[in-house]
This record gives structure tokens, sequence and C-alpha cells, in this order.
């Protein structure tokens, strides 16, 4: 009997989620041409659906995050996880899925956010892309891949185990229409309103003028170098 044939389902073409915030996190990255974002962005599409989003697991988080990277697994092990809690302290989190101490550690050095501190940074939607992108690029170095233009290079530092013909047919550029849209929303950002410029400080209070040995001074000149605490009622001081 033939094998029913299955449906080939129709390639992923869905960019809503390019937001100021990700645009952002390329360029602080260094892809800075709308060249490279665009291919980086196809790749991210394909990952986690575009979505900045913490790994998926069933039943217990820590159950199931410990048995699948905990310290004494292999996959742990080749994250760099060492300690108790890190399968479920450094497990995925935003476009490329981050997990593991080493790596979360190795991004808070290159990035100078404090992700391996606080883990859970990785959920902002303006540290998580940032921090996922320093991620890839570093990870071309590592291979060598520098020339982003071309998408078969993104290709093979974010998906290696996938054919470049599988992944351009499953997921679909984006277009000029959808890229200028991006980039308008970026552009027309409500800015952040300027903080108020710190008050200035207060004026140092300088000590009264001193009268001149010699010099007839008035009732109100001598209370004000004696402090103020004498008046013409105050009784003279005992002898």
């Amino acid at each position: 009997m033939a094998k029913k044939a299955t449906k080939k389902s129709d390639p992923v073409y869905d960019y809503n989620w390019v937001t100021p915030e990700i645009l952002e996190g390329l360029e602080a990255a260094g892809i800075k041409d709308p060249v490279e974002q665009k291919n980086w962005l196809r790749g991210f599409l394909a990952e986690t659906g575009g979505k900045p989003r913490p790994e998926m697991y069933n039943g217990d988080p820590k159950v199931y995050f410990e048995n699948k990277y905990g310290k004494n697994t292999t996959a742990g092990k080749n994250i760099g996880n060492t300690q108790d809690g890190d399968g479920y302290k450094f497990r995925g989190r935003s476009l490329v899925q981050l997990s593991g101490r080493w790596n979360y550690e190795n991004m808070q050095r290159i990035t100078g956010h404090k992700v391996a501190d606080n883990p859970d940074l990785m959920n902002d939607p303006k540290i998580g892309p940032a921090v996922s992108f320093a991620y890839m690029v570093d990870r071309a170095k590592q291979k060598g891949v520098k020339d982003f233009k071309d998408f078969a290079n993104v290709h093979k530092v974010l998906r290696p185990d996938e054919t470049l013909q599988q992944r351009q047919e499953r997921v679909l550029p984006i277009s000029d229409v959808d890229w200028q849209i991006a980039v308008d929303a970026r552009k027309n950002r409500p800015q952040q309103p300027a903080p108020a410029p710190a008050p200035a400080p207060a004026p140092a209070v300088q000590p009264p003028e001193k009268t001149p040995y010699g010099v007839k001074m008035t009732l109100e000149q001598f209370r004000k170098e004696q402090g103020g605490g004498i008046s013409v009622d105050t009784p003279p001081p005992s002898r």
C-alpha cells in the first residue's frame, strides 16, 4: 500500500514581533547593515518564532530542567553547569534560548548586562534581544563567520543541523514593506523625557565679617558677630 503523501506546511512569515528594542539589540551587537539585520531576523524567526520567550517544559520546571541540564548530565556539563540548581537557574531564555552557567557568565562579561547574577534579566524586552544577538555574533566569531549579508552564513551559525534549503523553504525573508514598518515604529517611538536637572547646591553660608579692632560697631553688627544670642536685655555676666 502506497504511503499517504504528507502535506507540506506553508512557510512561516510573521515579523510582527520585530520591536524597536530588537532593532537596537542588533545594533548593540554590531549588526548595523539592513541586509544583515534582515538575515538575522529571518534566522531567529525559525528559531523561536520570533518570540523572546523562556524555554518550554513539562511538569515541574525545576525537576524538568535539572534532569535536562543538571550538573551531572552530559548537556549540563557541556554548557558549564557546575552547581546544584544550575539546570533550572540557567535554563533557556529569549530569542536563542540561552542556556547554561558558562554562557550566562560569558555574556555578562561581553555585554555588561548582569545576566549571570540575575538570569531573569534575559526576559527583559530590551536586554534579552541584545544579549541574544551578542551571543550569536560571538558564536559566529568562533566559527570564523563574518559576512552576515549571506543568509547561508547566518544559517551556519544558528542551525547547522538543518540544511539551508530546508530553512529557506520553512521561513521566508522579511519584505521591504514589513521592514519599513519596523523601522518607522522605532523612529516614531515616544521618546522618554529627559531627566530633570539636579537642583543647584545651596550657596555656602558666609561667616559674618568681623569688625576691625578699635572700630566702633553697631548693636546689629554686635548681634551678628555673636550669633544673635545677645540683646540689650541680656544681663551682663557675673564677675
